[in-house]
């Protein structure tokens, strides 16, 4: 492959090398040309042509599970990610210990639900106004935000 890039670039450059008239513009198309024919000579060194893991393109690889298996195992990367994002948000405006009650699922459809978000914190965190627009606009809604009392009531 590289070869035959060698040998097309080599036999335009030289074709356009000597069409070009004499002039300024000439001097530039021609620092052009030769800027191309050393980016094809060097082009194996950058990998441009190495070969694309096939691997990637390997569908069958990721159908030994069973649509329910599937569906299963995305909503569980999906409460995964619920999870993840909630305690990025929460530790940006407290450090106070909470518990994260959801329910995701997926639809008919294959769409993936959020069914409700609740945050119960063990004690009060002050103002809960800024936590609540930072979920919100993770989630595209406000989750419910509780705090237990000391009998553990919510």
């Amino acid at each position: 492959m590289w070869a035959i890039l060698l040998l097309f670039v080599s036999v335009g450059g030289y074709i356009y090398y000597y069409i070009l008239p004499s002039s300024s513009v000439s001097d530039t198309a021609k620092a052009v040309l030769c800027v191309f024919s050393l980016s094809a000579v060097c082009a194996p060194l950058f990998g441009a042509f190495s070969d694309i893991n096939t691997d990637i393109f390997d569908f069958e690889a990721y159908s030994t599970m069973n649509e329910e298996e599937a569906l299963s195992f995305y909503a569980q990367q999906a409460l995964k990610t619920v999870e993840e994002k909630t305690a990025e948000a929460v530790q940006k405006y407290t450090a106070v210990p909470y518990k994260l009650e959801t329910d995701v699922n997926i639809s008919e459809d294959y769409s993936i639900n959020i069914e409700y978000i609740r945050l119960i914190f063990e004690k009060e965190i002050g103002d809960i106004s800024e936590l609540s627009s930072a979920l919100e606009e993770v989630f595209g809604f406000i989750p419910e935000i509780t705090v237990q009392n000391e009998n553990r009531q919510s």
